[in-house]
């Protein structure tokens, strides 16, 4: 439908991650307080979809490297196109909670499976390096 675009790492001919990139739009409300600070009442987003590393591979950095990836093209989009202030993720369950508040997510305070990370700071992860 056009809606997203999903990035595939194969190895070895096998998939063993993926993800999906899509705009989005995240109600002030939805937000932390300390993420909220000034936010208009719909906020642009950008929502990392489905981000999936198959068993086999999970707890080797692929998540991490997918992540990275996901951001980079997030901020090259924002730097070319139309700009977001945050980036948002649904976790699947608590492993995945876990995952991104590692990778400096925050919870949202009505649901924990709704995640947030501010673009300044998704940029600062990826320009480190």
């Amino acid at each position: 439908m056009g809606t997203a675009n999903t990035y595939v790492f194969v190895r070895n001919e096998k998939v063993i991650a993926f993800y999906s990139l899509s705009a989005h739009r995240i109600q002030s409300r939805e937000l932390p307080t300390s993420l909220a600070h000034g936010s208009p009442h719909a906020v642009p987003a950008y929502l990392i979809g489905k981000l999936a590393v198959t068993k086999s591979e999970q707890g080797k950095s692929v998540g991490q490297t997918m992540l990275t990836d996901a951001f980079l093209r997030i901020c090259r989009a924002t730097d070319s196109g139309p700009g977001a202030r945050f980036i948002a993720v649904d976790a699947i369950d608590d492993n995945a909670i876990k995952f991104y508040k590692q990778e400096k997510f925050h919870s949202s305070p009505f649901n924990p499976h709704h995640m947030f990370i501010k673009m300044s700071t998704a940029r600062k992860i990826v320009t480190r390096g």
